[in-house]
């Protein structure tokens, strides 16, 4: 693992993030800054889930997975997100410094979410590969896409579970062009990346509706149970599936309640994004 790798897959998660702020936009917007802090997870999430679905329509249609194509879907998801959310009358609100109206109990336990994420980022930066579905065909099929640009149809029959949607494959593979080699230790870092977003996501949408010391007790011993520590981490589609289900059905009982159109729009791209992983 080279300091070349960690940049690489910090700049995918970026883009990932900035894609998934365009998508934000284009769904809800937000009336501040401070909004958008607080769903900054949110649209990280609903950034992956997009360009999750859209590079497994890309690899069925025969595209090339290069670097160009990566960057290409991206920044027309970026344009797509500002051009339906100008169409839907959301606007930029005024620049104004973001960090107002945290209460002291949200900030201590903030802290506290901070100093877990950082032991398990250690954790995972030299994780191994040793789950026998990562190594068996959750990497090689990303091998595949990065080394050949697309689905070898022949080479993916011959692994265990040929049937299995490509979206982690496709995400894992385009995080290595990132990397510029297929860092298979690296790569655990990605998925430290997709369970960070996913907190965030669960915070941010609750955090208007649930007072903080009802939030983040249930939130932290979540992010500290045994099965978190043991498959959050891993190279694999099965805690990626979680994190979708449970975003998109948080949405769906938002909307229940709410009967806000975004939280529809939303639940149905990440679970469009479950279906694929």
């Amino acid at each position: 693992m080279s300091t070349h790798s960690i940049a690489g897959i910090v700049a995918f998660n970026v883009f990932l993030l900035v894609v998934g702020i365009a998508v934000l936009f284009g769904l809800r917007g937000w009336g501040s800054w401070n909004e958008l802090l607080r769903l900054v997870g949110f649209a990280y999430m609903l950034g992956v889930a997009a360009i999750g679905v859209i590079f497994v329509i890309e690899l069925v249609v025969g595209l090339d997975l290069s670097l160009v194509t990566i960057l290409s879907t991206g920044f027309g998801l970026i344009f797509l997100g500002a051009l339906f959310g100008r169409a839907l009358g959301h606007r930029l609100p005024a620049a104004r410094l973001p960090l107002e109206g945290i209460s002291l109990q949200a900030s201590v336990f903030g802290a506290l979410a901070i100093v877990y994420a950082e032991a398990l980022f250690r954790s995972g930066r030299l994780a191994g590969l040793y789950e026998f579905d990562g190594w068996a065909f959750w990497i090689p099929k990303a091998k595949a896409i990065y080394f050949f640009g697309g689905i070898d149809r022949q080479f993916f029959e011959q692994l265990p579970g040929p049937s299995y949607p490509p979206l982690v494959p496709a995400l894992e593979a385009a995080a290595f062009r990132f990397m510029g080699s297929p860092d298979v230790v690296t790569l655990h870092l990605q998925f430290w990346f997709l369970f960070v977003g996913f907190t965030a996501a669960l915070v941010g949408l609750l955090a208007p509706r649930v007072p903080p010391l009802l939030l983040w007790p249930p939130i932290l011993l979540l992010a500290a149970t045994s099965h978190v520590l043991v498959y959050a981490l891993q190279a694999q589609g099965d805690f990626l599936l979680d994190e979708l289900l449970a975003v998109a059905a948080l949405l769906v009982g938002l909307w229940l309640v709410e009967r806000q159109p975004w939280q529809l729009a939303g639940a149905t791209l990440l679970f469009a994004a479950a279906t694929s992983t």
